[in-house]
């Protein structure tokens, strides 16, 4: 994997990878404005934003004109909104690379957020709002994150709140993009078949608009956790959705390699030690896993299952008591060198298209890292012994610091 990575002088960073053999190219636009730069009244804008970049542009007024353009050359269009990062990406045919470059440049620079469309789009997202509440399981992880971080935007949903997105106005939502749809915090990544030479001028002929002002940073403050440490909505389910957390490592840890392998033995995969004991032995959860999520400045490590209502006792000791068995007794090398394997393999396997390429190569940018080849990350996770995983265990799964929510009908809180 080579990476071509120029920064031209608006501060725009571009990052080409070319695939020869690739039967695609993808067309990343991404921007470090996500819900954590968004204060109280305005918590959901940036999901909103996202929405509305595809109802029309100063070169594309009509509305469907974009949809439809990109249907004819059977392009793949989609954008997704995080936390720190928003993303608008095309997916299509080598051949058509110009065309995609072209539209999504002009969904990221030239949006005109036509007054009709916004208030038929605020329709939209408050549906997709009442989806998230009718699902136990988004319910149970908007709790968790609730109890963790209260009302701050660490605490906040994505999408915002219904009242909230009514409220949003043209003006509201051209401030906050104008704000921080800037250059030095924008990467535009192309992948796949492509001239990188010929590619490159096209990027900085059609990114020329985009403004060079100073960009809005994130505080490096962490979150405040929260004094409550359990939480529970009843739901009226045929079972119930526990969420277990543990204050984890921020990005720039120097352990986030071992958490990341702690969390796969944990509950990575149909052999991990969770999913064998919760499902194949006790017989009382569909799903079960575990991961490590790490930002800017904090990180969250956490443990989710569905469980029978009559079991959650049973399985949230379980639980404790694998983790408390990483505390105590090394991982075997066994084990170890089997959760490397399925863990590098993840890494090569799932890169093999030039989407999944895009968004690998963008998230070390975005995140302000070096980009590691596949084979830099893999020498990362080779590294991590079991002396390493028990010594993070003892960091993480401490009982004072444990944090679970029940979602489900008849739990005692």
């Amino acid at each position: 994997m080579k990476v071509i990575k120029k920064v031209l002088p608006s501060g725009l960073t571009v990052l080409l990878v070319p695939m020869k053999d690739s039967a695609s190219v993808t067309v990343d636009v991404s921007v470090r404005a996500g819900s954590y730069y968004e204060d109280k009244a305005t918590s959901g804008i940036s999901h909103f934003l996202e929405h509305m970049c595809f109802k029309g542009t100063t070169n594309r007024p009509l509305l469907g004109q974009i949809s439809r353009e990109l249907d004819q050359i059977g392009a793949q269009a989609n954008a997704a909104t995080g936390n720190e990062t928003t993303s608008y990406y095309v997916k299509a045919r080598p051949q058509h690379v110009n065309q995609v470059l072209d539209i999504v440049s002009d969904i990221y620079l030239h949006s005109t957020f036509p007054e009709i469309e916004i208030e038929k789009e605020k329709g939209v997202v408050c549906d997709e709002i009442a989806m998230y509440e009718d699902d136990p399981q988004s319910i149970a992880s908007d709790l968790l994150r609730r109890t963790l971080y209260g009302d701050t935007y660490f605490g906040w949903d994505i999408a915002g709140t219904k009242e909230n997105v009514r409220a949003f106005t043209r003006g509201t939502i051209i401030a906050y993009r104008t704000k921080h749809y800037v250059a030095s915090k924008t990467i535009v990544t192309i992948t796949g078949n492509i001239d990188p030479k010929d590619i490159l001028k096209k990027v900085t002929i059609l990114f020329k608009p985009i403004t060079s002002k100073i960009a809005v940073t994130l505080s490096k403050k962490a979150p405040t956790l929260g004094t409550q440490h359990n939480a529970h909505k009843e739901r009226d389910t045929e079972q119930t959705h526990v969420r277990i957390a543990f204050k984890g490592f921020a990005r720039n840890h120097a352990d986030k390699y071992t958490v990341a392998i702690l969390a796969t033995v944990l509950g990575g995969g149909m052999s991990s030690r969770l999913f064998t004991k919760l499902r194949e032995e006790m017989g009382v959860s569909y799903y079960i896993g575990a991961s490590h999520r790490s930002y800017a400045v904090y990180g969250m490590f956490g443990i989710y299952t569905g469980v029978s209502n009559n079991a959650v006792d049973a399985a949230t000791n379980a639980i404790r008591t694998e983790c408390t068995r990483l505390t105590k007794e090394k991982v075997n090398d066994t084990e170890l060198n089997k959760i490397k394997e399925m863990y590098t393999a993840s890494i090569f396997m799932g890169l093999e298209t030039s989407s999944a390429l895009a968004d690998y190569v963008s998230t070390f940018a975005l995140n302000q890292e070096e980009v590691l080849t596949p084979k830099q990350l893999e020498a990362k996770f080779r590294l991590v012994t079991p002396a390493d995983i028990m010594r993070v265990a003892k960091t993480i799964f401490k009982e004072k610091e444990e944090y679970i929510v029940t979602v489900g009908k008849g739990v005692k809180k």
